[in-house]
């Protein structure tokens, strides 16, 4: 299959903000757990034809559980995360389809996603140069620069447009293989990290529709009823 692209779902970490015993992705939004609508999202991408899972290990039967429950059928393993990041990548890297040409990494705690800007974002990466493609966000409210709760300065007018990087990002295989290599230092999140082997790459951004809400992360009691409130709403795309 030409351009197949798999995917690697990052499911683990708490929130000491929200429940310290409780992995974000498995707390209850509506009805059911926040990683059960990226799953979902997942399901219904037909550019997807598999899915790592990263998850704090005791939350393995849980998981087994919702797999159970709602059928997820693009599931191809479930792995433990690691102290790091580059452990977690790794781990997950090992049950990747070697004949997979590009990976789409995703956030379990934003529930907001849809399956059509994922699907934009791989086919965008399927056809631009150099294979990395990001859904973003642009801000429009004025920008300051801050250090130490201090106002430093404001982002002048003519800076340019700024806009949020967001998931999901899509990157060629190995390149983001070579990107987590262990022997390498890494960046601070997936896109700079791969963006840190050449200063040629240059990511293609794919704008999120602003009614899709996709930059909301559950981070916080208010992000739960923020996101539930958007689920609600009839506008939403």
């Amino acid at each position: 299959m030409k351009n197949l692209t798999w995917a690697i779902l990052i499911a683990s970490g708490r929130d000491d903000r929200l429940a310290a015993s409780v992995s974000t992705p498995f707390l209850f939004l509506n009805d059911r757990p926040v990683i059960t609508y990226v799953l979902t999202v997942i399901e219904q991408t037909p550019e997807l034809a598999g899915v790592i899972v990263v998850i704090d290990r005791d939350n393995a039967a849980e998981l087994a559980a919702l797999m159970k429950t709602y059928r997820f059928s693009k599931i191809r393993k479930v792995v433990g995360a690691g102290a790091r990041r580059q452990a977690s990548m790794s781990a997950a890297f090992a049950y990747i389809d070697p004949e997979a040409d590009f990976i789409c990494v995703l956030d379990a705690c934003r529930p907001l996603l849809n399956a059509s800007l994922v699907s934009e974002t791989i086919r965008a990466a399927w056809r631009v140069s150099g294979g990395v493609a990001t859904a973003a966000e642009e801000v429009l409210d004025p920008i300051a620069l801050v250090k130490r709760n201090a106002f430093q300065s404001r982002l002048p007018a003519d800076a340019g447009h700024v806009w949020t990087l967001l998931p999901p990002q899509v990157f060629p295989r190995q390149l983001l293989m070579d990107a987590y290599d262990k022997k390498r230092k890494v960046a601070g999140d997936d896109l700079e990290t791969v963006l840190s082997l050449s200063s040629k790459l240059v990511p293609h951004l794919v704008p999120a529709p602003p009614a899709c809400h996709v930059g909301v992360r559950i981070r916080s009691a208010a992000d739960l009823a923020t996101a539930t409130a958007f689920l609600h709403d009839p506008n939403r795309i």
